[in-house]
This record gives C-alpha cells, sequence and structure tokens, in this order.
C-alpha cells in the first residue's frame, strides 16, 4: 500500500485579511515570514507571547489564544479563527484529515475522517494518529452503499 500525505498550508495573512484592521495580534512569532520576506499584512502586527502594550488590534488565533489574550487583557477582542482542527474539519471529505490542536494535551482524538493530535504530539501518537486516518481512508463511504 503506497501512502501520500499532502499538506494543506494556511497563509495566516490571507486568512487575517478576511477581518481588515489596522493592527493584528498573532499568538507568536514562529509563524513569521524569514527575515528576507517581509510580512504582506499591510497593517501593525504584535505577538501575543511577547504580552505588548493593548491596543484597538485583531486577534488571529484560537480559543488557546483568546483564553490568553482575556487572562492578560481582561477585555473582549475581534478575532479571526485559526484554528487547525476547525479549519482541518472544513475540509474533512473523502480523504481522511490529520491536523494538531492546542486543546487537546494528552491523547489522539477521531470523529470520521478527521484525526487530531496534540500540538506537541509525541512519535508515538503522531504515529497513532496516522494509523488511525489510514484506517478511516480504507472504510467505504458509508452514503455509498
Amino acid at each position: 500500500m503506497s501512502v501520500e500525505l499532502v499538506p494543506h498550508l494556511v497563509d495566516l495573512d490571507e486568512l487575517a485579511a478576511t477581518r481588515p484592521a489596522r493592527h493584528y495580534l498573532f499568538p507568536c512569532r514562529a509563524g513569521q515570514p524569514a527575515a528576507a520576506e517581509p510580512a504582506r499584512v499591510a497593517a501593525e502586527v504584535s505577538y501575543l507571547d511577547e504580552i505588548p502594550e493593548r491596543v484597538p488590534w485583531t486577534l488571529v488565533g484560537c480559543a488557546r489564544s483568546k483564553s490568553i489574550h482575556d487572562w492578560f487583557y481582561g477585555d473582549d477582542v475581534p478575532m479571526v479563527d485559526m484554528c487547525p482542527r476547525r479549519l482541518a474539519d472544513e475540509r474533512t471529505g473523502s480523504m481522511p484529515v490529520i491536523t494538531k490542536c492546542c486543546l487537546l494535551e494528552d491523547r489522539v482524538a477521531q470523529d470520521a475522517g478527521l484525526v487530531v493530535v496534540p500540538w506537541g504530539a509525541s512519535l508515538a501518537q503522531i504515529r497513532e494518529g496516522l494509523r488511525l486516518a489510514l484506517t478511516a481512508g480504507q472504510r467505504p463511504d458509508p452514503v455509498s452503499r
């Protein structure tokens, strides 16, 4: 049996642009472009992990980053949801999908063709996630019976 893993990369600049703002707050610098490649977001950008001074911004994040924002700043924030689990759930179709979620900490979860591993998954958890995804990909579609 041959298996091909096909990445689906999410462009955070494009995602942020779905809710135009003058200032965006991303969870951390880890996703920023390389120094030689400037950000394409035509706005100010701050990073939640640096705990910047509060300004009117739009959070590009997930439920965990919103909780962290609420704890540090104590107020509501406009938000663009970039949750990998939610975005992957939108893509689940005839092929199984595997993704990560920071709200999942100690186990691998499966719902139909969507397999979710913890954000900091161990190699054993990734192996289990791949096994579940392969198993899900071999099941006949219940609609086509």
